[in-house]
């Protein structure tokens, strides 16, 4: 059975990048899940982050304040319908169970339930997106980083739900909604989420290097080459 061993590391868990990753993904999980509000929109465009980063997440991050301090309410609210919504469905379908196997609710939503009920993580009465939303799932992240924090490192079942839930296929979503050109505001959303995922997975890996080795981790419950043993509740 492989197991998700650690690697001991020499520098402290409160770099540049730790000190950004909760806020990151619950920054995702906000432009994902709707049409930022004026109120975000100014938290974007005065957002500051902390020094050490590198330089293309830093930059990343540069863009996306500017294309907020730039662009309307409106202008994203129509670029959100657009991508996301649209009349029927959007040009982008930010779930999981549809990048990896074409359909809707399929087993990955099933795997992503299982791991957060292991974690004691359950669905708000008044969301409407499944669980396997990009937002949601970033989310998820938000919360799992933001109870670790007070630890040496990341604790396992944060490294185990990266490489489960978003490593096979989140970048590739990053990918598609980076490359919308006629999308100012959310291209901009993209290539920040995309240049996030690349710094997150450099960074656990560090920590849980055999976990990052395996080819494959099996999404469904008892798999072999992901046992349900590495994700257990953090009470």
């Amino acid at each position: 059975m492989m197991v998700a061993t650690k690697m001991p590391v020499d520098h402290p868990r409160h770099g540049p990048f730790a000190a950004l990753r909760s806020d990151g993904y619950a920054l995702l999980g906000a432009l994902l899940r709707q049409p930022p509000t004026p109120e975000i929109i100014r938290l974007i465009a005065g957002m500051r982050w902390p020094e050490g980063l590198s330089v293309d997440l830093a930059d990343a991050l540069a863009a996306l304040s500017a294309g907020a301090a730039r662009t309307g309410p409106e202008e994203m609210e129509e670029e959100y319908f657009k991508l996301f919504i649209g009349l029927g469905r959007g040009i982008l379908v930010p779930y999981a169970s549809w990048y990896q196997e074409k359909m809707i609710q399929s087993g990955p939503l099933a795997a992503i339930r299982r791991d957060l009920a292991l974690l004691g993580m359950v669905r708000q009465d008044a969301s409407w997106e499944s669980e396997d939303h990009a937002g949601a799932v970033c989310e998820a992240m938000a919360l799992l980083s933001a109870s670790a924090e007070a630890e040496a490192e990341p604790v396992n079942e944060e490294a185990v739900f990266f490489r489960r839930h978003l490593d096979w296929w989140m970048v590739r979503f990053f990918d598609d909604l980076a490359a919308m050109g006629d999308c100012s505001f959310y291209r901009r959303a993209g290539e920040f989420g995309r240049r996030f995922l690349q710094a997150e997975k450099a960074y656990l890996k560090e920590f849980y290097p055999a976990l990052f080795d395996l080819e494959e981790i099996d999404l469904h419950p008892g798999g072999a080459t992901c046992p349900p043993t590495l994700l257990s509740p953090l009470s």
